[in-house]
């Protein structure tokens, strides 16, 4: 079992929530970004200015109308009983992670508690998060949730996508809120992405 993580600094944080307040995303807005905020990687790709995090934006033909870009900042790695020890690429040397750290021990505690210290260091630029929702009872999978504009920010714990789901990640995600939500899905582990005004609602906010 192996843990990957790298701080998202306040210049990644303040590039993401400049990212969610704005209304679209075109190649002009993006730039804008980068002026406000000096940080925001190209799409897909590590910026000289943060080589460590990349965001990752949906593929429009994948995402519908479900707009939506993350940075990750821990990546989980927890065998299965099938599985071999060189499926665990978290543990392997490599020059892609650089700046993230490994603990080759970690269990699933060690990943709550990431999730914790990286959810505390959002706070402190964001302010408290209005509301917070289990998203995964099998995992305990947790999104903290923040309103800004047309967007909300999540920052939360999920698949990552990029391992086939094969690593879970925690990761600060922009994505676009509903005027109109679906009735709440209480199974959805990415109910947040289409349910943040019933969520903040249900949490008296």
């Amino acid at each position: 079992m192996s843990l990957r993580s790298c701080a998202l600094t306040p210049e990644i944080i303040t590039g993401m929530a400049a990212l969610a307040e704005l209304p679209e995303w075109t190649a002009d807005a993006l730039d804008g970004v980068v002026d406000r905020t000096g940080w925001l990687p190209q799409r897909d790709s590590r910026s000289q200015a943060d080589p460590d995090h990349t965001v990752v934006f949906a593929e429009p033909e994948f995402a519908g109308d479900h707009r939506w870009a993350y940075v990750s900042t821990a990546l989980y790695y927890e065998p299965d009983p099938e599985d071999e020890p060189e499926d665990d690429e978290l543990a392997q040397p490599s020059d892609a992670w650089n700046a993230w750290a490994l603990n080759a021990t970690a269990d699933r505690a060690a990943f709550d508690a990431e999730w914790n210290a990286h959810r505390d260091a959002i706070t402190a630029v964001l302010g408290r998060a209005p509301a917070t929702t289990v998203t995964e009872p099998e995992f305990g999978w947790r999104a903290a949730l923040w309103p800004c504009g047309e967007h909300a920010l999540a920052f939360a714990q999920t698949e990552d996508f990029d391992s086939y789901s094969l690593f879970d990640m925690a990761a600060l995600w922009v994505c676009r809120r509903p005027t109109t939500p679906p009735e709440p899905s209480p199974d959805d582990a990415y109910r947040w992405m289409r349910e943040f005004p019933a969520i903040l609602a249900a949490a008296g906010n």
